[in-house]
């Protein structure tokens, strides 16, 4: 596992102005702040917090100002409004809705943080002006129901009237979830921009130091726990508090998000306080929100409420693969491991008078132990940064106590099972469990949390599960490269004529487009082919000339489309899925070695630098614009300085030297060349002998010369985003070699023959059965017995970090991937924490679908069943731009997007299925997933 080393710490600067605290409401306390507002402005203002959910099955007035049940104003989130929930409805009541605006979008992530402003303006001309609601910075237009106030309508706002900030009313309405930096602006309507900035794609706070607030203005920061409702506007507009206690000030925040218990993702049971208590009447499962990264972790758990004649328990942290089913699982009971448990809780198990260590369907009795009983503050060490690594606890502060080590390396995140026990949870943001101990004021390695006891000396490096101690990815808002670098999606009508779609941070070199509104099969072009040359993803058809549908160029920011209805009728929608590659600047070295095969020839060591590929003087393809270095510091090519010409053998075949972007460096062996524009073939030579080289192709496609394999290959790698695009010609023989050029091991690869037609492609990930494959262009299930990857022994090969293990003539279906003569593509992926994921899941048949953990608020996912027939399901954060996701697309399949009952939630963690259709949520269906970021969890929004 990796090193935190590097990790923590590096993001302290994203945020300018940070958000230190928040106050959390539990829907049982019926807890509200509430003041009674003097006359104002009811005809214009603004309304700004920051809202983290904690339920959805109930109505969660943010604001309200209420007369009577029969006069008031309110924003809300109506979760029992219809079949979705979650939408935000903001309404003025006066015996009927003088004012009722309801999102068609729904929201119902409750991992990170939402921001929320509505502005008011009932004096405007234009009915849609009069009221804006803003989440997340952007403007929401799309509304289920949409009834405007009329002109100059006077609401229930500053009308003297009661008005609560976490309920519609004194008894009604209850939010469930945390508030922070709540702001209302009398007499003016704002923009969100008055309250927050977006920073690389992310909706940040900012200084609030220059706003107005207006006679009846209020600001609640919630920074003194003694007296919550104090407004810190300067106006004194101070609210009274019920319900609610100091202890309800935590330091859960949009700048600094925790860990709490995912209630998308249990099998049962009650999640309340903030989502850190669990109750449960029978055996039940529930997870936490953070995908535990490598490092070393640790959190609190309170016993409540115990009886050790009946009740039992199980706490540690669970395998985000294994999927909470409904009753009965993940736990151990007199009778043993569960029968319906996948047992992969790791964890101590406390079951009446004895403990045990749980993990992987076993549990053993800990002879040896500290007494859990009830008011027991169990502490959870959990090291996955060491090459063995364990689960430690301890109870009340005492010295831990290993249960295990040795777990495997897969991810991670928190996993309880409980029997009638209550268990409150803190993650490190609030010491006191809501209120039943005494506040600790006790930080990790890195300052952050709150704890009830002090990290014990031996364990002083372990740390709080917060945003702020979570890795710094390489690809980030906090770094130089963002997701939408490597990755986007554009959209767009078509008119007919000729011209540029553009919108992307990079130059394409792989484009997937489909048309949306048509009936049209997806191309797939891409720059190492060249972009007049047309794969059909949903056909087996051979490579073609694109005709008049990418016609110009990749543009450094999109792409050149053609006339041709298929790709740009008029009025006809389309969208185009974009990957960066290797670029249009790739570098490269090659080591170059001196072996006598019918006179001094060169070779080419492999990127390793463990081998020499096969043959003398080969060929090379080199990209334009790309920069090369030849390294002769062997000793045994030290005498053979390299040189380039367009002549063959240069200066000894009557030619002369070629030095345009050339810088030769004798001193250290050393030749390098940057490949100018439009250069003619060039030829690599040895300055003081003859007939040692051969001929260098300079392409206008991307992609250079790979000698890892035993097959010859060009590729084009992108590193950062771990994608590669690899051609290469087959041989037909078991156990090739291709090199793709990533440095990590690929989770997915997909192989197409550019020559043949009538052959599939062909698709591998890490999950599918050993051995087995899938057809991307068709609904089958996975097939076995018919590898893409064998050894020469006919031994399936798992690809590695520098090469694909080709199967050959021994195994069907071989000519897929290693055709003898044919020409062949493949599309590379390795995982890149917090960028791209390819994983595996099990459905669960409900539309309280089965909860997928990424790292990230995913922009793109493809889904495909494994066990059974099923159609490759795609979906994006263009076309679905907001929750529920229900544009579909199947790459399978020619069809125009529709909706077809296969709907997600994309969320700042990962996505949640919402339907039970068989394609992608079946009952103990088998699946498999590729999915790309928009927003590592780190820094990401709730959506």
């Amino acid at each position: 596992m990796l090193s935190n080393e590097k990790w923590f710490g590096a993001s302290a600067g994203f945020y300018p102005e940070t958000i230190d605290q928040s106050l959390r409401y539990n829907y049982g306390d019926s807890p509200y702040l509430s003041r009674t507002a003097d006359s104002g402005n009811r005809r214009t203002f603004t309304f700004s917090s920051w809202f983290k959910r904690s339920s959805f099955n109930n109505t969660n007035s943010i604001f309200g100002a209420t007369l009577n049940g029969s006069n008031f104003f309110a924003l809300r989130f109506r979760d029992t409004d219809d079949s979705d929930g979650g939408k935000l409805q903001i309404l003025n009541y006066s015996g009927s809705f003088d004012m009722d605006l309801r999102t068609s979008q729904v929201f119902r992530d409750s991992t990170n943080w939402y921001h929320i402003v509505v502005a008011v303006d009932t004096t405007q001309s234009t009915s849609s002006d009069r009221v804006k609601l803003y989440v997340n910075g952007s403007q929401v237009t799309s509304f289920s129901t949409e009834t405007y106030p009329s002109q100059n309508f006077e609401t229930r706002v500053s009308n003297g009237h009661t008005e609560t900030v976490g309920a519609e009313a004194t008894t009604y309405s209850y939010i469930d979830g945390y508030i922070a930096e709540v702001n209302f602006i009398d007499g003016t309507a704002l923009a969100p921009t008055s309250f927050g900035e977006l920073k690389n794609s992310v909706w940040i706070p900012k200084s609030l130091s220059s706003l107005t607030y207006g006679t009846n203005g209020f600001r609640l920061t919630f920074a003194d726990s003694s007296s919550l409702g104090d407004d810190t506007s300067g106006n004194t507009n101070d609210f009274t508090s019920s319900g609610l206690a100091s202890t309800d000030v935590v330091l859960d925040s949009p700048t600094n998000s925790f860990c709490t218990l995912n209630t998308l993702d249990k099998s049962g049971g009650t999640i309340s306080e903030g989502n850190l208590r669990y109750d449960t009447s029978v055996w039940d499962m529930a997870t936490g929100t953070f995908l535990l990264p490598s490092g070393k972790w640790y959190y609190e758990v309170r016993v409540d409420a115990y009886d050790s004649s009946a009740n039992a328990f199980s706490v540690g942290i669970i395998e985000t693969s294994k999927q909470r089913l409904s009753g009965n699982s993940y736990y151990w009971s007199a009778s043993g491991w569960s029968t319906s448990s996948q047992g992969y809780l790791y964890g101590v198990n406390v079951n009446g008078t004895t403990e045990y260590k749980i993990s992987a369907g076993s549990a053993v009795s800990i002879s040896s132990h500290p007494d859990i009983v009830q008011g027991s503050v169990i502490g959870i060490f959990i090291d996955l940064e060491s090459s063995t690594t364990s689960i430690k606890y301890n109870v009340d502060g005492g010295t831990p106590f290993e249960l295990f080590t040795g777990m495997q390396d897969t991810d991670y995140t928190i996993g309880v099972s409980d029997y009638q026990a209550q268990l409150t949870f803190n993650f490190g943001q609030d010491s006191t469990f809501a209120g039943q101990e005494t506040a600790g004021g006790n930080t990790d390695a890195n300052g952050k949390g709150d704890f009830h006891t002090a990290l014990p000396s031996s364990h002083t490096d372990y740390l709080a599960l917060c945003s702020s101690n979570l890795p710094d990815t390489t690809i980030s808002p906090n770094q130089d490269t963002q997701a939408d670098d490597h990755f986007d999606t554009l959209i767009y009508t078509g008119d007919g004529t000729s011209r540029d779609i553009t919108g992307l941070e990079f130059q394409p070199d792989w484009i997937w487009q489909k048309s949306r509104s048509q009936t049209h099969d997806h191309f797939s072009v891409d720059s190492s082919r060249g972009i007049d040359q047309l794969l059909k993803i949903s056909l087996t058809s051979a490579e073609q000339s694109g005709g008049n549908n990418f016609t110009k160029a990749f543009l450094s920011n999109g792409v050149t489309i053609g006339t041709d209805g298929v790709i740009n009728n008029n009025g006809s929608t389309y969208v185009l899925w974009n990957w960066l590659g290797g670029g249009t600047l790739p570098t490269k070295t090659y080591k170059v070695v001196v072996v006598s095969d019918s006179g001094n020839k060169y070779r080419f060591r492999n990127s390793l630098d463990s081998a020499t590929f096969g043959s003398s003087a080969v060929t090379l393809d080199l990209q334009e614009g790309g920069t090369y270095v030849f390294d002769w510091s062997d000793s045994t090519a030290q005498g053979h300085p390299i040189r380039f010409s367009t002549t063959s053998d240069g200066t000894h075949g009557g030619g002369s030297e070629y030095t345009t972007g050339v810088v030769k460096d004798d001193s250290g062996y050393k030749t390098t060349i940057t490949v100018a524009s439009g250069v003619a073939t060039l030829y690599y030579y040895c300055q003081n002998h003859s007939g040692m080289g051969g001929q260098i192709n300079t392409n206008t496609t991307h992609g250079q010369t790979n000698f890892d394999g035993s097959i010859l290959s060009v590729s084009q790698t992108n590193e950062t985003s771990g994608f590669s695009i690899v051609t290469y010609t087959g041989t037909g023989t078991n156990g090739e070699t291709v090199g793709h050029g990533l440095g990590l091991a690929p989770s997915v690869c997909i192989i197409k023959s550019r020559t043949n037609s009538g052959y599939e492609w062909a698709y591998w990930h890490k999950d599918l059965t050993s051995g087995a494959k899938l057809y991307w262009n068709s609904t089958s299930a996975e097939i076995t017995g018919q590898s893409m990857f064998n050894n020469s022994s006919g031994t399936h090969t798992i690809p590695t970090s520098t090469l694909l293990t080709l199967s050959g003539s021994s195994v069907a279906n071989y000519a897929l991937v290693n055709n003898s003569g044919s020409n062949h593509l493949a599309y590379v992926f390795a995982e890149i924490e917090g960028y791209s994921k390819f994983g595996s899941f099990t459905g669960n048949g409900s539309t309280d679908g089965t909860f997928i953990y990424t790292g990230f608020r995913p922009a793109w996912v493809l889904i495909k069943q494994t066990n059974s027939t099923g159609s490759w399901v795609m979906h994006d954060n263009k076309r679905s731009p907001f929750n529920v996701i229900d544009e579909d697309l199947f790459a399978n399949l020619s069809s125009a997007e529709s909706d077809n009952g296969v709907d997600k939630d994309f969320l700042s963690n990962g996505f949640k299925h919402r339907a039970s259709h068989s394609a992608v949520n079946g009952s103990s269906s088998t699946y498999i997933y590729m999915a790309f970021a928009e927003q590592p969890f780190k820094f990401s929004n709730a959506r």
